[in-house]
C-alpha cells in the first residue's frame, strides 16, 4: 500500500506595525531622515529639492520620506503575530503528498 500525506493549508494576513516618534521642530531628526532617504534613492534624489531645508511641519512631507524606509529602520515593532481577526476569512490550499514531499496533486483554488 502506498502512502501518501495530505495537506490544509491556511492562509491568513498578519498585520506587522512599525512605529518611529518624530519631533516637528528636530533639525537633526530632519536632516538625518533625508540623508538616510537621499542614499537609498542616489540619482532620484531630485525628488528631494523641494523638501525644505528646515524641519517642516508638513506632514505629508513626513509621511513621504518614512515611505523609503525598511521596516528595520523604524526604532519600535508593534507584532500581531498570531493574531487572526477572522479564521473564517482565508486563502485555503489542499494537496497531496508523497513521504519525499513531492506535491502529487495541489488544488489552491477548492473552497
Amino acid at each position: 500500500m502506498t502512502k501518501l500525506k495530505i495537506f490544509y493549508t491556511e492562509i491568513h494576513k498578519v498585520k506587522k506595525t512599525y512605529a518611529d516618534e518624530i519631533d516637528l521642530s528636530s533639525a537633526t531628526q530632519w536632516s538625518a531622515l533625508i540623508e538616510k532617504v537621499r542614499s537609498r534613492i542616489g540619482e532620484d534624489d531630485l525628488v528631494l529639492d523641494d523638501l525644505p531645508i528646515e524641519p517642516s511641519e508638513n506632514l505629508d512631507d513626513w509621511l513621504f520620506l518614512y515611505r523609503f524606509l525598511y521596516a528595520d529602520e523604524y526604532s519600535q515593532t508593534i507584532d500581531a503575530v498570531g493574531e487572526i481577526e477572522n479564521p473564517l476569512d482565508c486563502e485555503r490550499e489542499w494537496s497531496i503528498q508523497n513521504l519525499k514531499g513531492d506535491v502529487l496533486l495541489a488544488d489552491p483554488n477548492f473552497e
